[in-house]
């Protein structure tokens, strides 16, 4: 999520935005107690094709401004027509002192072969919800009992129709030796941010599985910039989302080794969960023999699908039933509790 330095002045600057980014390229993972395990570096795909955005355009650039420096970005994947997926440092991370939770206007969705280039990017969305995980609190942790979910999504103010968006890895994650392919906005030569922000894509082989993360490379790997873009393997017949970038075990971006995804098939539920609080089905509730619960002049306590109780008392008479009863949502993503008196979302965007 780094922004490429052209126009920057100091060294300083560049640390800084350095440390916003936590994605990496990475290596074979090393025994280590957790006291000995490096603090992660920022990531972007090194030994990278540049794709000139003809393919794998549903990975995007996740872009905002910064004053006197311009702009920055992360990259993104469209998993809905109006909901990106990215990782949790590009919305909030303490150590890169950014926070778009109460400010997710100021995200700008951008397609294109180079979201830094007048001429070779364009406006596809603003973003209107920005939500993380739960279980991230700001800062990357990736070993111990406190692992952080390096996951956010965001809410689009319009559809993208124009781009197909990409179907989730279903369980189980793939195993070990697994080719897939790493899509993202960042470097293809480590230190070089001249390379930042051009939409490349890199044949990858996962290498380490965990619970929470896949470490990926060979022949491609992660560098700075590729945060919350996209690691896709093939299930069902076609290129699926299996990881998140997110991190690097060494300042050094790898091809071979040390870039790490978050492993999507183990959070397939959560993410799922908040795709139908900001899409929910259209489709009318099924009753016991299929149709329309709301009969004419019921006074029903079904046992739907959705396991509410309707105890509606309506007296519909028209051929176009609409439930008129207590049918309020009473649920909540898991982890996501909502204040009482609030919203699903008000209580997603104040995580």
């Amino acid at each position: 999520m780094l922004q490429r330095t052209d126009n920057l002045n100091s060294f300083t600057r560049l640390v800084i935005l350095i440390s916003i980014l936590a994605v990496g390229s990475g290596c074979q993972m090393i025994e280590l107690e957790h006291a000995d395990v490096p603090a992660p570096d920022p990531a972007g795909i090194t030994n990278g094709t540049p794709t000139n955005y003809a393919s794998w355009q549903g990975v995007v650039g996740v872009v905002w401004q910064v004053d006197g420096w311009g702009p920055v970005a992360c990259s993104g994947i469209l998993i809905a027509p109006n909901v990106v997926l990215t990782a949790g440092h590009c919305v909030w991370s303490i150590a890169g002192g950014t926070d778009f939770r109460t400010t997710p206007e100021e995200l700008e969705i951008r397609g294109g072969s180079d979201v830094y280039t007048a001429g070779d990017w364009f406006h596809l969305a603003d973003v209107q919800e920005a939500i993380v995980h739960p279980g991230w609190d700001g800062n990357l942790v990736v070993e111990g009992t406190d692992i952080s979910v390096d996951i956010a999504m965001l809410l689009l103010t319009e559809d993208i129709t124009t781009i197909e968006p990409y179907l989730l890895r279903q369980p189980p994650a793939p195993v070990v030796g697994t080719l897939g392919t790493i899509v993202g906005y960042g470097n293809s030569i480590d230190g070089d941010t001249s390379t930042q922000g051009v939409h490349r894509m890199g044949g990858t082989t996962v290498l380490e599985i965990t619970q929470e993360f896949i470490q990926v490379g060979n022949p491609c790997g992660l560098c700075h910039g590729d945060s919350g873009g996209g690691f896709f393997t093939e299930q069902g017949g076609e290129m699926v989302v299996t990881g998140i970038n997110s991190w690097v075990t060494s300042g050094i971006c790898n091809s071979m080794s040390d870039g790490w995804v978050v492993n999507v098939a183990t959070y397939i539920d959560d993410i799922e969960d908040v795709m139908a609080v900001w899409n929910p089905s259209e489709e009318p509730d099924a009753g016991p023999d299929g149709g329309d619960l709301d009969a004419d002049t019921d006074s029903d306590t079904d046992s739907d699908s959705d396991s509410d109780s309707d105890s509606d008392s309506d007296s519909d008479s028209d051929d176009d039933d609409v439930d008129h009863g207590d049918d309020s949502c009473g649920c909540a993503v898991p982890g996501f509790a909502a204040p009482e008196g609030t919203g699903i979302l008000s209580a997603l965007l104040a995580i």
